[in-house]
């Protein structure tokens, strides 16, 4: 299925190019808005095709607080929580804290913004799977546990980055900068940093976005967490 539907998508555009020269020239703003114009440039076939709606950026504070949508609610009292970069199923919205981007490209570089940006779209793909999965009387494979789901959007934003690489001027040097940063943001959430990098890798790697829904996704990141090093080493 998943083939099908973002075969064309993702194709590289000859005509459309967000980002001509190297992403690390340009401020955190430029990095960010190349990379949502190039998801949304080549995810709009799945738009116009299925009619699902690709997801609303929003920009905010640290300091912003937010209210609703996947902020809970104790029915008596407004219940807000401060802004983080996150993507919202409920209200179909991903919100980039500029703060946390600007501390991201700091320290690891433009890759990894590239790599956060890709990772809350992956989140947005997930729904969209389930969705379009069951409409077809599909068993879709997005697993049920927190963790599995963060790692599986981990393997999913590796895979849009090596097909959005050329559009964004990107190197295996900023897949690089991806991983490094991968490596540094395990949680228990969203798993140890050498998971979340060994999906992150096995995305990268990959063809086919079907590699990242396969039942045997938890045994490639196993596999793929002791190669990690050499990667690095290899493609330094």
């Amino acid at each position: 299925m998943f083939k099908q539907l973002l075969a064309s998508t993702l194709a590289a555009s000859s005509i459309y190019s967000p980002m001509t020269a190297q992403a690390s020239s340009y401020p955190v703003e430029s990095v960010v808005d190349a990379k949502i114009r190039t998801l949304n440039y080549h995810l709009n076939g799945v738009e116009a095709k299925y009619g699902v709606l690709l997801p609303q950026v929003i920009f905010a504070q640290a300091r912003t607080s937010s209210y609703g949508g996947c902020v809970s609610n104790d029915n008596r009292n407004a219940v807000s929580t401060r802004a983080t970069t996150a993507y919202c199923g409920k209200t179909n919205t991903i919100t980039l804290v500029t703060e946390q981007l600007k501390s991201i490209n700091s320290r690891f570089g433009d890759g990894a913004v590239a790599y956060t940006v890709a990772h809350e779209y992956a989140h947005w793909m997930q729904l969209i799977a389930v969705k379009l999965s069951n409409n077809n009387g599909n068993t879709p494979n997005v697993p049920k546990g927190i963790v599995s789901q963060e790692l599986q959007a981990d393997c999913i934003a590796g895979w849009f980055m090596r097909h959005t690489s050329a559009d964004m001027g990107y190197d295996k040097a900023d897949w690089k900068e991806a991983v490094h940063f991968a490596l540094a943001a395990g949680d228990s959430d969203h798993g140890s940093g050498k998971q979340r990098a060994a999906s992150l890798l096995t995305g990268l790697k990959s063809d086919e976005i079907n590699v990242c829904f396969a039942d045997q996704l938890p045994g490639q990141i196993r596999s793929t967490i002791n190669r990690i090093e050499k990667w690095l080493r290899l493609e330094g």
